[in-house]
């Protein structure tokens, strides 16, 4: 899974959990709405080990390439405008469900845990406003695949010459 996968995958969710929110990504040109919605930042990916490959004979001499790798993904959670904690409690009680878990487990995303949800009011405009803040931990699996073409044949000339 790719990071543009993976940010889509939990802004889906994000989106099945609080249906009608606007949801963004704090780096991107995310419009401010009016109401209540969810900031999301995808801040660390840290690789777990190394990476593993698979090779599978092919077709026409080529070879199937098969990298994987884990890492471990935090993604910060901002809910902005009234109601924000309650969002928040909703958002981090549907990671709890065993149904989210199978979801993420089968885009090879495995939820770990989240932080306390913590309220901190922002001034925005010169006005305080209600915000949520928490944290989401996931390992991530990633698999790429790629087709290599294969060597059909060698040839090899040599000189044998006698030992000394």
């Amino acid at each position: 899974m790719n990071i543009i996968e993976l940010e889509d995958n939990v802004r889906a969710w994000v989106q099945r959990v609080l249906p009608g929110k606007p949801v963004g990504f704090a780096y991107t040109d995310f419009n401010r709405p009016k109401s209540s919605y969810v900031l999301l930042n995808l801040y660390t990916q840290v690789p777990l080990g190394t990476e593993g490959r698979e090779y599978s004979p092919q077709p026409d001499r080529m070879v199937r390439v098969t990298t994987s790798s884990a890492r471990k993904v935090h993604i910060s959670v901002q809910v902005f405008y009234a109601g924000s904690v309650q969002f928040a409690d909703q958002l981090t009680e549907s990671l709890r469900q065993i149904s989210n878990q199978e979801h993420f487990s089968q885009l090879g995303l495995g939820f770990t845990k989240t932080t306390d949800i913590k309220k901190v009011p922002v001034v925005i405009n010169k006005k305080w406003e209600e915000r949520a803040v928490f944290d989401i931990e996931f390992f991530a699996r990633s698999e790429y695949f790629e087709d290599v073409e294969t060597i059909e044949s060698v040839e090899l000339n040599s000189t044998t010459y006698p030992n000394p």
